[in-house]
């Protein structure tokens, strides 16, 4: 499957290339999820932001072997308070590239895999193991490679994850604690990390909540 995603003007809910949400269950395998931009966000603003492939509030979903590129974000896990885990997702053998605002895989869950990604070109990290969520443990991130990046994996502040191995190159911090990049340039522009990931990964067809 090819999915051609919008470039979306004001006014307009944020979509994202693919999406399994709210309890649904499924696989997320074989696709190509190219430009998939939120009009309105900007590299300051986090409040709008697409994504090329979104797990919102479902448990155990895999998604391999897929290409995704020139999303704000990549390949997302997102568990939501109200709605539910996206805990135990295997992110494997997925191609990211070109993401323009944030992180390529953000898993903001816990118990995730992400294994064997191949990451090119990430404005902030290549995989963020982020507790910004309510959560962020037991996650593993092995055998990716990855290529620019403010940081290779961001470790975010969770216990039980693990970091390596991981092939790393032309990255600022090959592993960084926390779940803030420090300042990197985006389109000659110096730009500050953010801890904000929940607020910018609602899904379509909610209206993202802005700050």
């Amino acid at each position: 499957m090819n999915w051609q995603g919008v470039y979306l003007g004001e006014g307009v809910a944020a979509e994202n290339g693919i999406q399994i949400g709210f309890g649904a269950s499924g696989r997320v395998t074989g696709n190509t999820v190219n430009d998939n931009i939120w009009g309105q966000d900007t590299s300051s603003d986090t409040g709008d932001a697409a994504s090329g492939i979104l797990i919102y509030a479902s448990d155990g979903i895999t998604v391999s072997g897929n290409e995704v590129g020139s999303a704000q974000f990549g390949i997302v896990a997102v568990t939501d308070p109200t709605y539910g885990p996206a805990d135990n997702t295997s992110i494997t053998s997925n191609k990211v590239s070109g993401t323009q605002l944030f992180d390529a895989i953000d898993v903001c869950s816990s118990s995730n895999t992400v294994h064997a990604n191949t990451i090119y070109g990430s404005a902030e990290s290549g995989v963020h193991l982020d507790d910004s969520c309510g959560s962020g443990n037991n996650n593993t991130a092995t055998s990716n490679v990855i290529n620019e990046a403010c940081a290779g994996i961001l470790l975010g502040t969770g216990t039980g994850n693990t970091s390596a191995p991981n092939t790393f190159s032309n990255v600022t911090n090959t592993t960084l604690a926390g779940d803030v990049c420090p300042a990197l340039m985006v389109d000659g522009v110096a730009k500050t990390g953010t801890t904000s990931r929940k607020q910018a990964l609602r899904p379509s067809p909610y209206k993202p909540i802005r700050k």
